[in-house]
């Protein structure tokens, strides 16, 4: 199978299961949390730019995972 081929396969694969999270920036501090038990995953003080680094992160994954949907 070509290169090409896979890389057509594996854009169309999707995540399974379900899981969700909350993120708050909150008086500088970063907490994630469990989207249905509110428990604490990760929480620090965040750092100039930590909250746009987030966005950056996802923005780079959904543009990652539409890669080649309109070809």
């Amino acid at each position: 199978m070509s290169a090409n081929i896979q890389e057509k396969i594996d854009t169309y694969i999707q995540e399974k299961g379900s899981a969700g999270i909350n993120v708050e920036l909150s008086n500088g501090v970063i907490t994630v949390r469990h989207s249905e038990a509110d428990q604490i995953l990760h929480e620090w003080t965040a750092r100039e730019g930590d909250w746009n680094k987030i966005f950056k992160c996802i923005y780079s994954l959904e543009k990652s995972s539409n890669r080649g949907k309109n070809e």
